[in-house]
């Protein structure tokens, strides 16, 4: 009777249905038990991955900062400064720039006879006392804009320095430079020599500076940025 009621109870058909049920159970378990570690995995590689990008970035700024620090450094050029065309030590002033603000005896030494007319002087007169030849080189660095021979002025030589900046060297000889030619500071251009507009300076060159096609005085600008 007993075994009887268990076959009835445990019958093939009823065995089945519970181990089907018990396999979608542990299936469905095993899923959810899957989403959980999933999620807690993720919770937990999140912080150290936004850390990792934020410290990236930080990193990628500063090397764009160092760059263009170093960038910088490297492109940035001093500026040159005016200097004297001779050596002072060699070639001394002999006629200043004319101006109305100087005293009548500086006035009558910046006046320039040429035939029965005398003209103003527009830059400064350099000559050796002894009359001697001597080297005059570039007041800046830049670009020969023009080389001109005349019987009156004798060789002048004109640079453009940029920024509306030109120097010219009047009277000249043995010109070393070519319209065109690209000079550095302080290279030799030429050589002092004679001019039949101005007779009375000898072996001299007579220095111009013109900024946006107005004269300065040299002797002002000397030692100042360009």
């Amino acid at each position: 009777m007993i075994k009887k009621k268990l076959e009835n109870l445990f019958s093939k058909e009823k065995v089945q249905k519970i181990l089907f049920v018990g396999l979608i159970v542990l299936v469905f378990g095993v899923f959810l038990f899957s989403l959980i570690l999933s999620d807690n995995g993720n919770q937990e590689n999140n912080p150290n991955d936004n850390n990792i990008q934020d410290n990236n970035n930080d990193k990628d700024k500063d090397d764009k900062n160092n760059d263009d620090q170093g960038n910088n450094q490297t492109t940035e050029e001093p500026k040159e400064k005016y200097t004297a065309p001779v050596k002072e030590e060699i070639a001394s002033v002999f006629r200043q720039f004319y101006s109305l603000e100087d005293d009548e005896a500086t006035q009558e030494m910046s006046l320039i006879q040429y035939g029965n007319k005398y003209f103003m002087s527009k830059g400064v007169t350099y000559r050796n006392d002894n009359n001697q030849d001597f080297e005059v080189f570039a007041s800046l660095s830049g670009t020969v804009e023009k080389v001109e021979e005349s019987s009156v002025y004798g060789n002048t030589i004109i640079i453009d320095h940029g920024d509306g900046v030109k120097t010219e060297y009047v009277g000249v000889k043995d010109v070393k430079v070519s319209v065109g030619s690209t000079v550095k500071q302080g290279d030799v251009i030429a050589t002092s020599g004679t001019a039949e507009y101005d007779v009375a300076a000898g072996n001299h060159v007579h220095f111009k500076v013109s900024i946006n096609n107005k004269y300065y005085d040299p002797m002002t600008l000397f030692g100042k940025e360009k």
